[in-house]
């Protein structure tokens, strides 16, 4: 993994800060916490051996403010398609994979939090504005689960075909959902009300 500083305005000039060795050879996933000093990294679906071969991946969390450590490696049986933190419970990170659905791991204790049964994920996000974590899959089907308690709260079928991108609009309740024969945009706030806060009523005096 190489770490470096852009410089400069019109002309960018790149002075290198570290670089380690991360995993072993082959594609490697990178995800950046929002708010603290993390990198969650792994080796990619992409490098998943051939045969029966038991996998054991390694995904390793690492601090720039303790000069790039690695603080905490997690070990699963699989080779994830996407890292994803969770951006409603800033101690969690979600792995998705293609075969097993994704897993939900706390990074301060290094545990296993949850599993989401989800088979034939393709890709996945969590929502900017809602508490929602939005899974696509080889056979169309986008499913909503809850951030909190990672129930599935909701499911999508658009008839487009294989989903290969999905992404939460930042400031709206909606999703555009990208397929192999078509783009669809979706309100999905209506399926989330249970998921939502609920003010206490006062009574009138």
């Amino acid at each position: 993994m190489a770490v470096k500083n852009f410089k400069g305005s019109k002309t960018y000039i790149l002075s290198k800060i570290k670089s380690f060795k991360a995993h072993e050879r082959g594609s490697v996933l990178l995800e950046v916490h929002p708010s603290r000093p993390y990198v969650l990294s792994s080796l990619a679906h992409a490098n998943l051996p051939h045969g029966n071969a038991r996998v054991v991946c390694s995904i390793k969390l690492w601090d720039w403010e303790r000069g790039w450590d690695c603080v905490q490696t997690f070990n699963t049986e699989d080779f994830p398609r996407q890292l994803k933190f969770n951006p409603n419970d800033q101690d969690t990170f979600v792995t998705f994979f293609e075969t097993k659905g994704a897993e939900i791991w706390d990074y301060d204790t290094g545990t296993l939090v949850e599993t989401l049964k989800e088979k034939n994920i393709s890709t996945a996000c969590s929502h900017p504005e809602l508490p929602v974590l939005i899974t696509g899959s080889m056979n169309g089907r986008v499913s909503l689960w809850s951030s909190s308690t990672f129930n599935l709260v909701g499911v999508l079928n658009c008839d487009l075909g294989t989903v290969y991108n999905v992404f939460g609009v930042k400031g709206s309740e909606r999703i555009i959902i990208g397929h192999a024969h078509g783009i669809a945009v979706v309100e999905i706030g209506h399926m989330l009300e249970s998921e939502r806060p609920h003010e206490s009523e006062g009574s009138e005096i």
